[in-house]
């Protein structure tokens, strides 16, 4: 097995264990909670720029997936310290940003709820190998441009953005806009928002009280994982 083979497969092997450890976290529904989350989507994301850096691979798909942990025993030594190389500065990076990266499970939910997908895995996987960080301009939240729009989310005070009668969370949606308000006047950044495009239509499936706190401060862009599949 040549030195680039053996890189993609241990690589493959791990990934699809990370992969295979999120949707446990998934299934047993933690979404209130980060732990493990954060750190299974930043290491991913991270194993993917190494990967595609150091053999340059394309996007994988589900169907080159399927590698198990046991198979890593057969590969060369130095394919071996190559990835142990690599996943030391993967760990370190990950304790000084871990905080970029928060949960994904609302959004990976929502795209299941307006049946996007299938199953979560197919979700979970176009979530982690199919997003980009993009400029999202708040001038594009229309109905052309997005599907699943509500027209009040963008309002000048976090009242008219979440009226009486559609509040999903009741004052919860408010705090949730003002929370948003506030870290934007301090200066701090907010987490990007999730969209997706598929079959030619765009939804937003997570991130509705950072589009309204961002319009409320007259912010024309908000950062977001924009996902195609």
């Amino acid at each position: 097995m040549k030195k680039k083979e053996s890189i993609e497969f241990v690589t493959k092997t791990v990934i699809e264990n990370i992969i295979q450890n999120f949707l446990e976290i998934i299934k047993e529904k933690k979404l209130n909670s980060t732990k493990g989350i954060t750190e299974t989507i930043y290491l991913t994301k991270t194993i993917k720029k190494y990967l595609q850096k150091a053999i340059k691979l394309e996007n994988y798909n589900s169907e080159n997936m399927n590698f198990n942990f046991e198979h890593i025993n057969i590969l060369n030594i130095k394919a071996l310290d190559y990835y142990k190389n690599n996943i030391d500065e993967i760990i370190e990076q990950f304790s000084k940003n871990k905080k970029k990266y928060k949960i994904i499970c609302d959004s990976v939910s929502a795209s299941l709820t307006i049946k996007l997908f299938d199953n979560i895995k197919d979700s979970c996987f176009v979530h982690i190998f199919n997003s980009q960080l993009k400029k999202f301009e708040l001038r594009n939240y229309n109905k052309p441009f997005i599907t699943n729009i509500n027209k009040n989310r963008l309002s000048s005070t976090p009242e008219l953005a979440y009226p009486e009668n559609d509040r999903p969370r009741g004052d919860s949606d408010l705090k949730s806009v003002e929370f948003h308000q506030s870290k934007l006047r301090n200066g701090e950044s907010l987490e990007p928002i999730w969209i997706i495009e598929k079959m030619g239509k765009r939804y937003i499936l997570d991130g509705f009280h950072r589009l309204a706190a961002s319009y409320i401060e007259k912010k024309e862009f908000i950062d977001s994982y924009y996902i195609t599949c």
